[in-house]
């Protein structure tokens, strides 16, 4: 008999499950004697009477050096939780995530990324040792909470509005957010020159990604952490630029799309771009119903749908970005997508109806050969247009399409100079 863990904690669960499975009657005895025992189970706690906040939080951090340790955020935030009178108002990590995602709705950014963002701005280590952070006493930790939230906070608008990553779990990287809160923190207004180059940066290191730094992820943050400097917007946007700067181009691969990898957000963002339209109503799919359907998921899966069942196409296909699209609406039943491709609404004339088509990457002769259950030409032909239309989009969005980088870094420079002249 195998019952899942989940039940046997709870009594109720536990009843229900016999109920539903009558022939295993005979072992409940001994299913509720599992319960009884794992919730009556003693587990020792330690009251520490002590004045000095300094040793309760060596004590606190000793125990959490042995057996499963705690996430680096959620020992900084122990270590530094503030003021006990005032914890209903004090600043803290998890406010900071729900604070930007009512603000934005980019979804919740996750406590680590968040720490992450909070020392970046702070100092270029993001992997320092925080046991000793305010030990300088140049800033408080309500100080540093509350500046590294409004950093965050802009890097976030950027993402969004600039770089054109709606949701959080569009985000190819999540690294690059924190080299974006770092950049803002010292340079929060870099002019409409300097936010084109970032946006350049921003997706030529997507592309590049994390893979071909030391460490990973992690050496690839602290790569371009550390070529943001403090004194210079023009040498900080250089930098970041040199380090991702590479003589060829890998494209993601259009044949294969997950959207918990950073090539498959990346082709994402392609098909945002193209602002996917409603197939009944011909309205855009604005960025809070994204989010709305996206809700508390791990991943953007709620709102990238399959046009056909993945098991009626061939293996070559089935991972294919030509059988996935943004669809955003609970309203659809995900096997009746192909039916809404097919079939024009009566409300829709020609012309709006080839736009919504068009908005996902969708012409009408493509949708003819839905209608006929050509489903193999359909993907073959779609898959043809995802890929030229990620092209594009990078092309422009990396500033390979009119090499404009450096033009733009030459009149940063240029600015710089005449403004230590006057």
């Amino acid at each position: 008999m195998v019952i899942p863990l989940p039940i046997v904690f709870d009594l109720q669960q536990i009843l229900k499950w016999f109920a539903r499975y009558p022939e295993i009657a005979e072992h409940l005895d001994d299913a509720t004697s599992v319960t009884k025992r794992l919730r009556q189970f003693p587990i020792p706690a330690y009251v520490v009477k002590q004045g000095s906040p300094d040793a309760l939080q060596e004590i606190f951090d000793r125990m959490n050096n042995y057996g499963k340790r705690l996430k680096r955020a959620e020992v900084f935030s122990a270590l530094y939780a503030g003021e006990e009178s005032k914890q209903d108002e004090t600043l803290t990590i998890e406010r900071i995530g729900q604070g930007i995602n009512i603000e934005r709705q980019f979804g919740t950014i996750d406590d680590d990324t968040i720490l992450r963002a909070i020392l970046a701005r702070r100092g270029p280590d993001v992997t320092r040792d925080i046991h000793h952070e305010f030990d300088d006493g140049k800033e408080g930790r309500d100080a540093a909470f509350k500046a590294g939230e409004e950093a965050l906070l802009q890097a976030v608008k950027f993402v969004q509005e600039k770089a054109g990553v709606p949701h959080f779990h569009l985000l190819p990287y999540r690294f690059l957010l924190v080299v974006l809160t770092r950049f803002f923190a010292h340079h929060p207004d870099p002019g409409p020159g300097g936010l084109e180059v970032l946006r350049s940066w921003f997706w030529r290191a997507a592309v590049v990604g994390p893979y071909i730094f030391r460490g990973s992820a992690t050496g690839a943050m602290k790569a371009q952490t550390y070529k943001i400097l403090p004194h210079s917007t023009e040498e900080s946007l250089r930098g970041l630029i040199d380090v991702v700067e590479r003589s060829e181009h890998a494209m993601p691969n259009a044949a294969r799309l997950r959207t918990n990898e950073g090539a498959g957000k990346i082709i994402l963002c392609s098909l945002w771009a193209l602002g996917p339209r409603d197939f009944l109503t011909g309205d855009t799919i604005e960025q809070p119903r994204l989010a709305r359907v996206i809700g508390e998921s791990n991943t953007a899966a709620p709102a990238i749908s399959y046009i056909v069942n993945p098991r009626n196409v061939g293996s070559s296909q089935r991972l294919s970005a030509s059988n996935r699209l943004i669809l955003s609406s609970t309203k659809h039943p995900a096997n009746e997508v192909d039916s809404l491709i097919s079939n024009q609404p009566i409300h829709l004339n020609d012309v709006e109806w080839e736009s919504v088509l068009a908005s996902h990457a969708v012409s009408r002769g493509m949708a003819q050969l839905l209608a006929s259950g050509k489903v193999v030409e359909f993907l073959r032909h779609r898959e043809q247009i995802v890929r030229q239309n990620l092209q594009d989009f990078l092309s422009e969005m990396c500033g390979w399409k009119f090499d404009s980088v450096e033009p733009l870094l030459d009149q940063l420079s240029a600015e710089a100079e005449s403004e230590m002249e006057s």
